[in-house]
């Protein structure tokens, strides 16, 4: 019987010392391949801006992600858009379920 699409995992060090940064105090853990940044993996809490709910906070997630010419591929939290409205100057109906 034939395995296709398996992984197969085997007891080898996967990172030498020049491409897993040690764990920094500020929570984050770096992989790089030379000196080209490949990932970092944050452990600890961090929390949203101020004025955002602290539902937001988050942990154990990877940020930034570089794309391979160094581009960030991630954001650690999500843009914040403010709408203000002026019911006064709108032509506006509202509805009231």
């Amino acid at each position: 019987m034939e395995i296709k699409g398996c992984l197969r995992i085997t007891k080898t060090n996967l990172f030498t010392s020049q491409q897993l940064m040690p764990p920094t105090m500020d929570g984050e853990l770096t992989i790089h391949n030379g000196e080209r940044n490949l990932l970092c993996y944050n452990y600890k809490t961090v929390y949203p801006p101020a004025g955002v709910d602290t539902a937001f906070k988050r942990s154990a997630f990877i940020h930034p992600l570089w794309a391979p010419h160094g581009q960030v591929l991630t954001r650690i939290q999500a843009p914040i858009i403010t709408i203000i409205t002026e019911l006064e100057s709108m032509d506006a109906c509202i509805i009231r379920r």
